[in-house]
């Protein structure tokens, strides 16, 4: 029943379902390190998704109150959510670790998604409020895809994801093409999403055997083929938002996993570190297979699932929401 209370009913399940969705995979894909197959058939919209997703719910608001709901609602939290640990570790590390994990969380060296999502959506508002024309938006954002690139490829603007910042433009395009064709898109018979389905597999396919273990990476700005990688994230992102949206999925653990990704993402390597640690205390190092994977992402599931419904109920700015009852 609390979960319950804590689940916004106003807000689209569907939405929030395809951003559990995508944390779980990232979290799912920590515990996997090495294995090709699953970021070959992943990778292409784990990461986008939430850029995506951002595009899709965005709406041209006046600057000020732009940058006021930014502040409250993903920087002041990231702040407190991605320092607390440290803060507590001030008798094991003292506060000189302090410093140094502010200056890789600014720097984009830890939880880098945070800046490069900032800087990426202040990028995609003045995109927005400024061309009034779609086929600008679409030129510029396009543009700003093949500087990120270069920059990156020259190592020029690393510091806060900058360069990464301009190549994720695309995604929050797509989620705002959704929004402005989704009328259209969900009235697609279900046998032409269910071709997508496998077009999208074939390709992926075909990426493991032609760029083996070179998936598609947001945070290196890796893209192996880059056309083949861009058409592969379209397809799959629009795929699953037509049939998330066609179906309107609605879940409550979803919703509540797709309304907490904040805590998710920034806790989740903490806690199933604290697993892997126990387990080793007690003789028992866990091997990197599926199994143990799965194990590790509902262990941190439950963790940071009962410390989003604490944060929600007492410490609601923490997660950037107002205080619930």
């Amino acid at each position: 029943m609390m979960v319950q209370n804590l689940v916004d009913k106003s807000r689209k399940g569907w939405v929030d379902a395809l951003r559990g969705l995508a944390i779980l995979l990232v979290m799912y894909g920590h515990c996997v390190k090495g294995f090709a197959e699953f970021f070959s058939y992943t990778s292409p919209v784990k990461m986008p998704l939430f850029f995506a997703i951002s595009g899709y719910v965005f709406s041209i608001k006046e600057w000020r109150v732009f940058f006021k709901q930014l502040a409250l609602r993903v920087i002041v939290p990231w702040l407190i959510l991605g320092m607390l640990p440290s803060l507590l570790a001030i008798p094991l590390h003292g506060f000189s670790s302090i410093v140094g994990r502010l200056l890789n969380m600014l720097s984009g060296k830890e939880l880098w998604f945070f800046p490069c999502f900032i800087i990426g959506q202040v990028i995609h508002y003045l995109i927005r409020k400024y061309l009034k024309a779609n086929v600008w938006i679409i030129v510029l954002s396009l543009a700003c895809f093949a500087l990120g690139l270069l920059l990156s490829r020259h190592h020029i603007l690393n510091f806060a994801m900058i360069n990464r910042a301009l190549t994720v433009q695309p995604f929050f395009l797509m989620g705002f093409l959704f929004r402005l064709y989704e009328n259209k898109l969900i009235k697609l018979k279900w046998h032409w999403i269910i071709l997508s389905v496998i077009i999208y597999l074939v390709m992926c396919t075909i990426s493991l055997k032609l760029w083996s273990g070179l998936s598609i990476d947001v945070h290196l700005n890796r893209y192996p083929n880059v056309p083949y990688s861009m058409v592969l994230i379209l397809l799959g992102c629009f795929t699953l938002f037509t049939a998330a949206s066609k179906a309107n999925f609605s879940s409550l653990t979803m919703s509540f996993i797709g309304q907490n990704t904040l805590v998710l993402y920034i806790w989740h390597g903490i806690v199933i570190g604290l697993l892997e640690k126990g387990t080793s205390i007690l003789g028992w190092d866990m091997p990197i297979n599926w199994l143990t994977a799965l194990i590790k992402v509902l262990w941190a599931c439950v963790v940071c699932g009962a410390a989003a419904i604490f944060l929600n109920r007492y410490f609601s700015f923490a997660v950037g929401k107002r205080k619930t009852n």
